[in-house]
């Protein structure tokens, strides 16, 4: 790692001589940074999900047979439908506590293979659909520490395998797609039969091309209504009235949704430009490599991101160059506002061995500048059924990896991966340590539009600060299912309180700009430059 130069004192005095309105560098070679906390998680990371309580779920397929780790309690599955092992005393889900770095396994039974998932408001992981005898069912998981997963069968109208799940503000879940079902239902249930999408079926491209049209993006737009995109369209969609709302142009024509997965991420949202929603999908595959990929021809991924703002009267796709190709790429917003894309391969597609040449450089990306930079590379390869999370520390906890239908750590060219990673963004080094804010006053709640104060300490008088939460994806083969950021608006100045200092922000005016749930807060210092973030707390906002 390259030598960070950093002069503490010459800061203080810049910080305190300065006008309050300026922006201090505070240095120039500040450096990111990756740690493996966990050799053996037991679970390879398919689906992995952030609780408000600090503790991750990571859980895989059911019938792969052994995987890294048996049961800890001594619980086996016994399901005659299993494909591998009718009984069965291996985890298929664990919890990570990140406080003490220590593994719980969870008891799961029915397959989840390639599901869904999303927070109820009350902080509850809903899971949905998957595989085999799991495809119709609801799974849910609390964030107590000895809470374990809960099954209901056969509740879902369709087969729900490879769909998305969203968030609405009311806090109903929508699930949109899945393999072979252009449809769309809610949890609860609204009505009696799911409804059919016509982008879905629009979307879909026959075998061997690939079902182009699964594993959907889909965002929740400041106006209430959905912004969907599958294979290369996209639309606003009302899912009140069951109506499109306009159709918005292609982007190119090449796919960018499973099996050609990039990523879709919904840049901050902010009251200084009225919540103006703005799209941005990075990475894909070039038409025809799932086809070239069957017959081990692995053409490189896209090396592009298209950026569309959908609200707007005009909407088209403006197009963007990242460093280098990318496939299977998640895509993480951190809490200074920028990118972090990560994890996935240079070429091919999704898929057991359909890829090659691993992209082990993460991309960080600013939406304001709209430039990349390549970050410190990782030595672990993260291909097929990987993912990525924000942690409440600011890092970034990625795990899973596994380009085999079972689990096999050896003989192949790369073996399933069990370890677990923290990456520490640039903002995490040392030398902004003086000039890190510390949260230590925050309500458990708050109601959309309401006031409520942060209090935060801080080494030199605050200048400038920014408050924003954060809304925990639940993510899966580059679905980073109700990712989102919302920048809070400031009532007044930064006042002194004692040895701290608070300001006053407003909650987000509506659930469409915030649907219910937990959030982490975050106290970004933009009196600096670079903008260094605090670690977060959580808040649950509620209607």
């Amino acid at each position: 790692m390259t030598n960070v130069r950093f002069l503490p004192m010459l800061v203080f005095l810049l910080l305190t001589m300065l006008l309050a309105d300026s922006i201090v560098t505070v240095t120039e070679a500040a450096q990111d940074s990756w740690k493996t906390v966990v050799q053996n998680a037991g679970v390879e990371a398919m689906h992995m999900a952030t609780f408000h309580t600090d503790k991750v779920v990571i859980f895989d397929r059911t019938n792969v047979g052994a995987t890294g780790m048996k049961m800890q309690n001594g619980r086996c599955r016994d399901n005659s439908k299993d494909l591998v092992l009718k009984h069965d005393c291996w985890a298929h889900s664990v919890e990570y506590d990140s406080t003490n770095n220590r593994i719980r396994t969870l008891f799961i039974f029915t397959d989840p293979f390639c599901s869904s998932g999303a927070f109820l408001p009350d902080g509850t992981l809903q899971q949905t659909g998957g595989d085999k005898e799991g495809a119709w069912n609801i799974r849910q998981l609390g964030a107590g520490p000895n809470d374990d997963w809960r099954e209901t069968n056969n509740f879902l109208f369709k087969r729900r395998w490879y769909a998305t799940n969203q968030i609405l503000p009311d806090g109903r879940i929508i699930i949109i797609g899945g393999t072979m079902q252009p449809s769309y239902e809610f949890v609860p249930h609204q009505g009696k039969a799911a409804i059919p999408l016509a982008i879905l079926s629009k979307a879909f491209a026959p075998k061997p091309e690939g079902e182009n049209n699964i594993y959907p993006f889909v965002h929740l737009l400041p106006d209430g209504n959905l912004f969907i995109f599958a294979n290369v369209y996209s639309t606003v969609f009302n899912y009140k009235t069951n109506r499109v709302v306009k159709n918005l142009p292609d982007l190119g024509r090449d796919p960018r949704v499973y099996p050609y997965s990039g990523t879709s991420t919904l840049l901050p949202l902010s009251p200084a430009d009225g919540y103006r929603a703005i799209v941005f999908i990075c990475g894909g595959g070039p038409l025809g490599a799932y086809g070239k990929a069957k017959g081990r021809n692995y053409l490189t991924a896209l090396d592009t991101c298209g950026r569309i703002e959908p609200l707007a009267a005009n909407a088209k796709w403006s197009v963007e160059k990242m460093p280098g190709p990318r496939v299977m790429v998640d895509g993480v917003i951190l809490p200074t506002g920028e990118f972090l894309y990560v994890n996935g391969m240079q070429a091919g597609v999704l898929g057991w061995n359909q890829n090659r040449n691993p992209a082990l450089a993460p991309y960080l990306y600013n939406p304001t500048t709209k430039r990349f930079t390549v970050q410190t590379a990782t030595n672990i390869v993260r291909a097929y059924h990987s993912a990525a999370n924000l942690q409440s520390d600011g890092t970034v906890l990625i795990a899973g990896g596994n380009d085999q239908s079972q689990y096999v750590f050896s003989g192949v060219r790369w073996p399933t991966e069990l370890r677990i990673q923290k990456y520490s963004p640039y903002y995490l080094n040392a030398a902004y340590n003086n000039v890190r804010f510390t949260i230590v006053g925050l309500p458990g709640t708050a109601k959309l539009n309401s006031n409520f104060g942060v209090t935060f300490q801080s080494g030199p008088t605050p200048t400038k600060v920014q408050i924003s939460l954060y809304a925990p994806p639940f993510v899966t083969h580059g679905n980073s299912m109700n990712q989102r950021m919302v920048i809070l608006k400031q009532v007044g100045g930064i006042t002194k309180a004692g040895a701290a200092y608070v300001v006053t922000v407003t909650a987000p005016p509506n659930g469409n700009i915030a649907p219910p749930g937990y959030y982490m807060c975050t106290a970004l210092n933009t009196g600096t430059n670079p903008a260094i973030p605090s670690k977060a707390r959580w808040i649950k906002i509620t209607n």
